[in-house]
């Protein structure tokens, strides 16, 4: 068996139970998903177009999976989409512990900082800004960026409205950017 784990001859459900990991560590629930994960995983190629078939709520979901190499491929998938949407889950994978994770998650913030809606990118203040706190991660470049969009002549006033946010966390951000 372990032969066949390390030729990759094995389907994924079949590595998972070899491996002892749990159902909630590797969960890919949509079939397609799973499958086109399994051929990334044991060959390295998937299609552009293969990823643009998968569910980007599925990608989604994955970035919070304990396995680095789910994190990864679903990270790929939300760049293939072009799912910005996903702004504020992709954040999360700034501070991640695989190198790999937190490069590709830092080119596609960066990229998605200027694009995102201005309340979208409100929403992600907290986040934002507890990078750097973040011991893995070396934020600056998108804070900077987030910022310098924030202080725009017409973003302003959305920074203004931001201090009376229900969020009590985006209110007290948006009052010390606005100080």
């Amino acid at each position: 068996k372990i032969k066949q784990v390390v030729s990759g001859k094995l389907t994924t459900n079949e590595v998972i139970e070899e491996l002892g990991f749990d159902a909630y560590s590797c969960s890919l629930d949509d079939r397609t998903y799973a499958h086109h994960f399994e051929v990334w995983r044991n060959k390295g190629i998937v299609t552009t177009e293969d990823m643009r078939s998968l569910s980007p709520t599925n990608a989604e979901s994955q970035l919070f999976n304990r396995s680095g190499y789910a994190r990864e491929f679903a990270l790929l998938v939300l760049l293939a989409h072009d799912h910005k949407q996903s702004f504020n889950a992709v954040i999360t994978r700034l501070n991640d512990y695989i190198e790999k994770n937190r490069t590709i998650a830092t080119k596609t913030v960066l990229a998605w900082v200027n694009e995102v809606s201005i309340e979208e990118l409100l929403l992600a203040l907290p986040a934002l800004l507890n990078l750097q706190r973040q011991s893995r991660t070396n934020a600056d470049a998108i804070i900077s960026t987030a910022k310098q969009r924030l202080f725009d002549l017409t973003n302003q006033m959305a920074l203004l409205k931001g201090i009376a946010h229900n969020n009590h966390k985006i209110g007290a951000l948006c009052w010390q950017l606005c100080n």
